[in-house]
């Protein structure tokens, strides 16, 4: 006759403390098999053999993406990327910074530096426009008041 204690329980698998052992995950193509390093790697922009694992060492072989000529352009259009990422995320957060919290109000914040530079705007806009009106009216006395010789 086979004896059970009740407060002991029978191990069934691995044990608590027990750690598996997890596979590498490894890049693998559509197949499923494993991806070979390439042996001769090629520009992404214009195709071009640009390294051999045989003549280079391992590191330089795989961080190379581009040709010189091509990393140039890429180098450019990245840092354009960037750089508009930049501006917009600013933007964003000077846009979030403005608007009242509550939506009863909801009134945009203008800092100093932002109203001084639209009141000179417009300062220049009205002068602009006082000029031309003062032109017209000149032009317009001159049609009714034509003035003949001399200092009248």
């Amino acid at each position: 006759m086979q004896q059970h204690f009740p407060t002991c329980r029978r191990l069934t698998g691995n044990p608590s403390f027990w750690v598996e052992k997890r596979k590498k995950n490894r890049k693998k193509n559509a197949v499923g098999e494993r991806i070979q390093m390439q042996v001769i790697k090629y520009c992404l922009r214009c195709n071009e053999p640009i390294s051999d694992i045989y003549h280079n060492s391992y590191h330089s072989h795989i961080a190379l993406k581009y040709c010189e000529a091509c990393r140039k352009v890429a180098k450019k259009e990245q840092d354009a990327q960037a750089k508009e990422r930049y501006r917009k995320r600013k933007m964003n957060q000077k846009l979030s910074g403005r608007w009242s919290e509550e939506e009863t109000y909801n009134v945009i914040k203008v800092t100093v530096g932002e109203l001084g530079n639209a009141m000179k705007k417009q300062l220049k806009l009205t002068e602009e426009k006082c000029e031309a009106l003062e032109k017209e009216l000149l032009q317009e006395r001159a049609k009714k008041n034509p003035r003949t010789g001399g200092n009248q």
